[in-house]
C-alpha cells in the first residue's frame, strides 16, 4: 500500500535569479515544513550538468492532496523560466487522491504515476538517517508488464516483512510513459536498510528478486537519480544487485546531502 504523496522532478530556474531562488526557496521549505509534521522530505539539489535546474524532492505522508501553496508558495511560481508552451515536469507518486491544481495555463505538468506493485510506508521505521532516496527509469521486455509487477510484489511482500527501514520500494507508469518504461523508486532509511535489501542467504528473498529482475530489458541501461548521505560506500550503487555481469551500466547521477543542497537533510523519523 502506497500511503501518502512523493512528488519528484527537475525545474528550471531564471538564470538571473538563482541566489533569489535559492534563499526563497530554502525559506519556503523552512517554513512548510514546520508547519506539517507529516512532511518528511522537501529538498532540491541543482542539476550537475546544468547550474539552471534543479531536481525537486516532496514527500508527505499521511495526506493524499498537495496543493501549491504547499509546493511553490506565492514567490517561487515567479522565479522558474518554464512557460505553458514549455512546462516544467513533475512526476506524482504514491497514494495521491487528487491531481494538483493548475490547468492549461500552468507552467508546470503534473504526470500522475498508477503504482504497479510496492509500497511506501507511513513512518520512518524508528531509524536514523540519513535516508537514501533513488529515483529510476528502466524498460521492461515486452509484454513482461504483469509479470514484472506480480513478480515484484512478492519481493516487496518479503522486504516490508523483513526489513523495516525499506521506507519505500514501488515500479510505476504515467500516461505519458514510453511503452514498456517503468519508474522504480526506493528509499531507504539508512544505509543499513540498504545494504539488507539483497540477502544471498535467503533463498526465497534471492528467488523471488531473480525472477522479478528477469523481466527487465538488461540489454537497456537504466537511468535515474541517487540522494544520498556523504559518507555512503557507494560500492554497489552503480550497478544491478542482482544480474551484476548481464545487465547493462546504469546511468545514474549521485547527489550528495550537505551545502550543495536545497532545504534539509530528510528526517523520515518525524511524526505526524
Amino acid at each position: 500500500q502506497c500511503k501518502g504523496i512523493l512528488i519528484y522532478g527537475r525545474r528550471r530556474v531564471k538564470p538571473g535569479l538563482l541566489d533569489v531562488f535559492k534563499q526563497t526557496f530554502s525559506a519556503h521549505v523552512a517554513a512548510v515544513v514546520a508547519a506539517d509534521s507529516r512532511v518528511k522530505a522537501f529538498f532540491a539539489f541543482p542539476d550537475c550538468n546544468d547550474s539552471t535546474a534543479f531536481y525537486h524532492v516532496f514527500m508527505s505522508t499521511g495526506c493524499t492532496v498537495v496543493g501549491n501553496d504547499v509546493l511553490t508558495g506565492d514567490e517561487l511560481p515567479a522565479l522558474y523560466s518554464s512557460t505553458p508552451e514549455c512546462p516544467d515536469v513533475l512526476e506524482v507518486y504514491g497514494g495521491w487522491a487528487q491531481e494538483v491544481p493548475g490547468g492549461a495555463a500552468s507552467s508546470v505538468r503534473y504526470r500522475y504515476h498508477a503504482s504497479l506493485a510496492g509500497f511506501i510506508k507511513s513512518d520512518g521505521a524508528g531509524e536514523a538517517g540519513p535516508p537514501m532516496f533513488g529515483f529510476t527509469r528502466r524498460f521492461v521486455q515486452p509484454g513482461q508488464l504483469d509479470k514484472l509487477a506480480s513478480n515484484f510484489q512478492r519481493v516487496c511482500d518479503l522486504w516490508h516483512e523483513r526489513t523495516p527501514g525499506i521506507l519505500c520500494a514501488t515500479v510505476s507508469r504515467s500516461e505519458d510513459d514510453p511503452p514498456n518504461m517503468v519508474h522504480d523508486l526506493r528509499i531507504f532509511a539508512n544505509k543499513n536498510a540498504y545494504d539488507q535489501h539483497v540477502d544471498k542467504s535467503n533463498e526465497a528473498l534471492t528467488t523471488a528478486m531473480h525472477a522479478w529482475f528477469e523481466c527487465y530489458d538488461r540489454s537497456v541501461p537504466f537511468e535515474g537519480e541517487l540522494f544520498i548521505g556523504r559518507s555512503t560506500d557507494e560500492e554497489g550503487l552503480h550497478s544491478s544487485s542482482i544480474k551484476t555481469s548481464t545487465t547493462a551500466r546504469p546511468q545514474m547521477a549521485m547527489y550528495y546531502f550537505g551545502p550543495d543542497m536545497l532545504g534539509a537533510v530528510p528526517d523520515m523519523t518525524r511524526s505526524a
